[in-house]
């Protein structure tokens, strides 16, 4: 029951803004607690140039981050889901090798897999990083924190309130 309560109390929580986000042009939802920096970039994954859409903010010393990539049309949605993970832990200088978490799937996802990492961020920084990467067949999407180790409670929301319609 204390669980419960804590997590209410934090998501009540003048520090945390939680808000629900709508997917442009893809059909995510989300909960994140600040307002969302958006950014778009092209990106080289599974042979293929795609376009990479980011929505991510700061938090409580937290990174939280959505984005998400349209599967070319030659490329397994599985085979670039791994590839993203592999891409994401050399970007995170990652100190030891990912480890798969068992969680729960994304609801509305086909395929979900979900990853925890340490690494450094781009100061030298230690960081930890839960991510969660899942797909509908037609887009394979990024849901991410970054930061120092925390509990569990600030980010259950985040993890908790991932859609796919």
């Amino acid at each position: 029951m204390a669980i419960p309560c804590a997590a209410i109390f934090v998501a009540c929580s003048p520090s945390h803004n939680w808000r629900t986000l709508s997917g442009s042009g893809a059909p995510w939802q989300a909960v994140i607690p600040c307002k969302p920096d958006v950014a778009q970039r092209e990106v080289s994954l599974g042979g293929s140039k795609t376009e990479l859409q980011v929505h991510s903010c700061d938090n409580q010393g937290l990174r939280f981050a959505l984005a998400w990539m349209a599967v070319p049309p030659t490329v397994d949605a599985q085979q670039l889901m791994a590839q993203w993970q592999k891409a994401s832990a050399q970007s995170l200088q990652s100190v030891q090798s990912p480890q798969a978490m068992e969680l729960p799937g994304v609801r509305g996802a086909t395929h979900t897999a979900w990853w925890s990492m340490q690494g450094r961020d781009h100061k030298g920084q230690a960081v930890q990083s839960q991510t969660v990467y899942f797909t509908d067949g037609q887009r394979v999407y990024q849901a991410a924190v970054y930061g120092q180790p925390w509990d569990e409670v600030p980010v259950a929301p985040f993890w908790e309130g991932l859609t796919l319609p």
